[in-house]
């Protein structure tokens, strides 16, 4: 299990993040709570988490719901 905290880093002028995460193929847990996180639209294109487990966006500033591929079925 590969595992990821970035919690509390404030991330909200990184344009990309979420390509860079995707980089980890075996990626099954990440955290990212209070990250400041606003907008995922420009970052949705490299989105391809198809080991994740858990997937923590909790505390952020969205200003939209996170898309339906975001959201992992248990």
């Amino acid at each position: 299990m590969a595992y990821l905290n970035l919690c509390v880093i404030d991330l909200h002028k990184e344009t990309n993040w979420l390509r860079l995460v995707t980089m980890l193929p075996s990626l099954s847990v990440l955290h990212m709570c209070g990250c400041q996180l606003e907008d995922l639209s420009l970052s949705l294109q490299y989105a391809n988490f198809t080991a994740l487990k858990v997937l923590d966006l909790s505390i952020n500033k969205f200003n939209s719901e996170l898309p339906k591929c975001m959201v992992i079925q248990s």
